[in-house]
């Protein structure tokens, strides 16, 4: 008779088995990509070489770069504070411009307001001086008739 142990021990030699194939499959597929790896390295080995080569150099120009760029910021940080502070002023001054014109214009609106008022009291004014003088004049005729 076949026990439930029996069994159990083939079936784990089936899985052991299934699992070493799968293991020396992964190994034949892990062998193919480290030689496709060492293809494409030995095809560009001059081109890395030469990279790798570069890379000191391309690093000295980084450092330059950054100096330079460095100095040119510091030269033109007291340029752009001036500027930021000029366009201050500038601004400053527009306003006060601005609030002077604003009072001349009440001022002479004001002005014009007053002067029209006072010809229009004045053109009354002179009208009643030349109605008095007429009156003036009726009532001396009238005397002068008597």
């Amino acid at each position: 008779m076949v026990d439930a142990l029996y069994i159990f021990k083939i079936i784990l030699y089936i899985c052991l088995s299934g699992f070493l194939i799968a293991l020396i499959v992964f190994f034949f597929k892990l062998t193919d990509l480290i030689k496709s790896v060492k293809a494409v390295l030995a095809d560009n080995k001059k081109d890395i070489d030469r990279s790798i080569g570069e890379v000191p150099q391309i690093l000295d120009n980084v450092t330059g770069i950054t100096n330079k760029a460095d100095r040119l910021i510091g030269d033109v940080s007291p340029d752009v504070r001036n500027i930021t502070n000029n366009v201050s002023n500038t601004l400053s001054h527009v306003e006060s411009v601005s609030s002077n014109v604003s009072n001349t214009v009440d001022y002479v609106a004001e002005s014009v307001t007053d002067t029209a008022t006072n010809i229009k009291y004045g053109f009354l004014n002179s009208t009643d001086y030349v109605g008095s003088a007429r009156d003036i004049i009726n009532f001396v005729k009238s005397l002068a008739k008597r």
